[in-house]
Formats: C-alpha cells, sequence, structure tokens
C-alpha cells in the first residue's frame, strides 16, 4: 500500500461504481476496500501518491457538483501509518495488558479511519480495531488500547475538531478480564 488514502463514502451505489471506474480508469491508485457498508451505503479507499491522490479529491469535488452524485464524503490522509487499514474490520486481539479501552464512534467510515489514525499518531495508543460496515448503519467505531491521559488527550482532541461528527466516547480505565472476555464487537 502506497503512503496517502483517499476515502470516500457514497450514500447511494451507482455513484459508487462510476467514481470506481473513474478512479480506475484515470488514476495510478490501489484499490484498497471496495465493499457496501449497509443497504444503500458503499465505501471505497485508494491508496497511492500524495500527488494523484490530491488529483483524484479534484477529480470527485468535480463530479458532486452534479446534484445526483453530491452525496458522498471524501476525506484525504496524506501520510496513514502503516497498519491502520489492516485493523479495518480485523478481529479484537488485546495486548497482554489492558491500561485502558478507548471507544469513539462517529457518523460514517470515513471519519472513523481518518480518527483512528489521529489517535495512533496522538501519543502512545495501540489500535485494537476499527469497525466498518454492515450491522453498524454505516458508521464507525475504533477501539483503542493506552494509558488514561493519552486516550483522554487523543480523544478531545478528535471531539474537538470534529464535533458532531463524534456520536460517542468512552475510556474504561484498567478494565477487568472478565469484561474484556466478554466484550465482543
Amino acid at each position: 500500500m502506497k503512503g496517502s488514502l483517499i476515502l470516500i463514502e457514497f450514500k447511494n451505489i451507482a455513484t459508487a461504481f462510476y467514481i470506481l471506474n473513474e478512479l480506475t480508469e484515470n488514476f495510478n491508485l490501489e484499490v484498497v476496500i471496495s465493499k457496501p457498508l449497509c443497504p444503500g451505503r458503499y465505501i471505497l479507499v485508494f491508496s497511492g501518491g500524495m500527488g494523484e491522490v490530491s488529483e483524484a479529491e479534484i477529480s470527485i469535488k468535480e463530479i458532486k457538483k452534479d446534484s445526483k452524485h453530491s452525496n458522498i464524503s471524501v476525506r484525504v490522509i496524506g501520510s496513514i501509518e502503516q497498519g491502520i487499514v489492516e485493523k479495518i474490520n480485523s478481529p479484537m486481539n488485546y495486548p497482554g495488558v489492558i491500561r485502558g479501552l478507548g471507544i469513539l464512534e462517529m457518523v460514517n467510515s470515513v471519519e472513523i479511519i481518518r480518527a483512528a489514525d489521529l489517535l495512533y499518531k496522538s501519543g502512545d495508543i495501540e489500535i485494537i480495531s476499527i469497525k466498518i460496515g454492515l450491522g453498524l448503519g454505516a458508521k464507525g467505531i475504533v477501539l483503542v488500547e493506552g494509558t488514561e491521559s493519552d486516550l483522554h488527550n487523543g480523544i478531545s482532541k478528535i471531539e474537538a475538531e470534529a464535533g458532531r461528527k463524534v456520536i460517542s466516547s468512552q475510556i474504561i480505565n484498567s478494565p477487568e478480564k472478565k469484561f474484556l472476555d466478554n466484550f465482543k464487537f
């Protein structure tokens, strides 16, 4: 996977396939994710060099000017941390010791992937899993591990920046093993 990502979420499937065709035909981008999120919603994630990703974003903004393609959420991440994409819908594998468990829920999959990257970069925080897709109503959830202080600082920073795009957040300090054994997601 190349260093920059463009994340695109659609409220209609036809537009998703139209954009998938446009970007694969006209840009040197790698398709990282192409999948339905829930009935009527779809996500595409492409990786590439920053220049190519930026050009693709400009192209999408032009396409969005047509009202039939206006329900598109687009986000570019300039230098995503390696391993973030692999955590999407991965099994929840907890590290040996959980100092604190952070849970962040956001309005869509595009925003949660970006938030996971920002959390990872904000302190001593490990991504446990990023959940997007079917059964979540197109929302996104990230589960992270870290100290209470790092989790609080990272989540607070995202809440301040993202505002109403954050649905909910919780920090559970030193969660019990019994809780973790029964926390299935």
